[in-house]
This record gives C-alpha cells, structure tokens and sequence, in this order.
C-alpha cells in the first residue's frame, strides 16, 4: 500500500477566500487504504508547499513562511481547512480572486523522504456569479412594467453563467473562458457585444 495526497479548492460565497483542504485523511484498513500512516507514509513531520498558478500564468510557489497555516500541513486531518486570501497571494487588500482557470500544485515532502505532488485546475467564477446574482436581486418586483429590459439581462448573465458553470464541470477550458468574457461584458454594460 502507499500513500494517495490529494486536495480540494473551494470558493467562499464572497468570492474573497479560497479553501484549500487536504484530503488524504487517515489511513483506515476498510475504508482508507490509501491514507497517511501506519502501514504507509506519515504525515508527521512532513512539509508543504502549494504552488498556485492565476489565470494570467503567474505561478508562486508558497511555504508556510508565506501563508502561515501551511505550516499545519501535511495532516491526515481532512477537516482541516486553509483560507487563501487576495492578501495572502499579494494580489489586493480584501478583494475577490480573479474568475478563470487556476492550477494549484501541491507538493508534501514526508518525514521519509519521499517526495508527493498532486495538481488540480480549478476553475474560479465567484466574481462574476457575485454580479449576475446581484443583477438578479435587482430584479423590480413591484413596478411590473411592460418594459422587461432588466429581467432580460439578468436572466441571460444568469443564463450564461450557467452554461459557464456546466463547461467548468465537463473540464471545458475554451468554452469557460469565452462564457466567463460574455458574461463579464453583459454584467457590466448590459450588452453581449
């Protein structure tokens, strides 16, 4: 048997944090054969670094020199969680991370020696689900006008967020991009083109 790293990102609903949660988790004989410890590897010890490449090729490489609860991993703690902030990554003071395709390499180097690397593209779209949701929020419910221009736009960016979404999870990176631009355009000039 071996250890199995793996990892997942998730997005905070204000599109400011980012989640990362090692999910390796402990070995168990039954339900775990691939965790950390006893017969395998040990997380104790060890050291991580998560390198973390933006939409716009930028890759850094972190320690926990950099985000101080890095320094809490390897662990076979799977509820664990580390917030990744704007401020963490130097990208802005309490902003929203840049919607698009990221990569994060995350690479534990055991008490053993042995040296693990997983990567994953994940794909980031809390900034533009934050503005199609509050064009939806806008939506006048009392006023109900002939005139349905707003309910329009809100329900195409809502429309092609969707689809945004749906290629994300089908692993779509072109398509992703292109719905990701579209519905940046719509969401602040009310235009697709």
């Amino acid at each position: 048997m071996a250890t199995v790293v793996n990892f997942e990102i998730e997005q905070s609903d204000n599109a400011k944090k980012l989640i990362f949660k090692e999910t390796t988790g402990l070995y168990d004989a039954l339900l775990n054969t691939d965790g950390w410890e006893t017969p395998n590897d040990t997380a104790v010890g060890g050291t991580a670094t998560l390198t973390i490449t933006t939409p716009g090729g930028t890759a850094t490489e972190y320690t926990s020199a950099e985000i101080t609860g890095l320094a809490s991993f390897p662990t076979s703690n799977a509820a664990l969680e580390l917030e990744i902030t704007t401020d963490d990554l130097n990208t802005g003071e309490d902003a929203k991370h840049t919607d698009g395709v990221w990569t994060f390499l995350y690479t534990v180097t055991a008490a053993s020696t042995t040296v693990y690397t997983v990567e994953h593209k994940v794909f980031i779209s809390g900034s533009i689900r934050c503005c199609v949701y509050k064009k939806l929020a806008a939506i006048d419910t009392v006023d109900c006008d002939c005139d349905a221009t707003e309910k329009t736009y809100a329900l195409q960016a809502f429309t092609y967020y969707r689809a945004l979404i749906a290629n994300a999870a089908c692993g779509n990176e072109d398509k992703y991009d292109e719905l990701l631009a579209l519905t940046g355009k719509l969401c602040s000039t009310n235009k697709c083109a």
